[in-house]
């Protein structure tokens, strides 16, 4: 019985987090659907969820910051804005993890959380870079 009520969570939790992660993926490029599609087979949903707030968070720090990004919207930028980052532009973004509003709200983060938030990153660069759909990757 115990083992049925616990598949049955797990069930019902990955459900939940495949609604959470449609809903942050209509706030993302359209390119993003590729990349949480090619990593299906070998993520949780869990992973892929956290992933999507990362990258959200990523493209929110762009548009904030950047004088190309925030001229259209998030859901607008095309891949190739990928190739036009720069190394400079991920370091900003790790010192800003560090202490940020969003929402009226004041987050931090630590040096554990600023690394997972990198490797998400370096996860959703990779991806496109391995596909030969960018040719650079800062994020490395």
């Amino acid at each position: 019985m115990a083992a049925t009520k616990n598949a049955n969570y797990h069930d019902e939790q990955n459900k939940q987090n495949i609604l959470k992660l449609r809903s942050v993926l209509d706030t993302l490029p359209g390119f993003c659907k590729m990349f949480f599609r090619g990593i299906e087979e070998y993520t949780s949903t869990r992973t892929r969820l956290a992933y999507a707030y990362d990258i959200r968070l990523f493209f929110e720090f762009l548009h904030d910051t950047n004088s190309v990004c925030n001229k259209m919207e998030i859901k607008d930028y095309p891949l190739s804005l990928l190739d036009n980052l720069t190394r400079m532009d991920i370091e900003e973004y790790l010192e800003y993890l560090k202490l940020y509003e969003r929402d009226g709200k004041t987050f931090t983060n630590t040096e554990r959380g600023i690394a997972r938030k990198l490797a998400s990153l370096k996860t959703f660069y990779n991806y496109y870079f391995k596909k030969e759909l960018i040719v650079t990757n800062p994020a490395a």
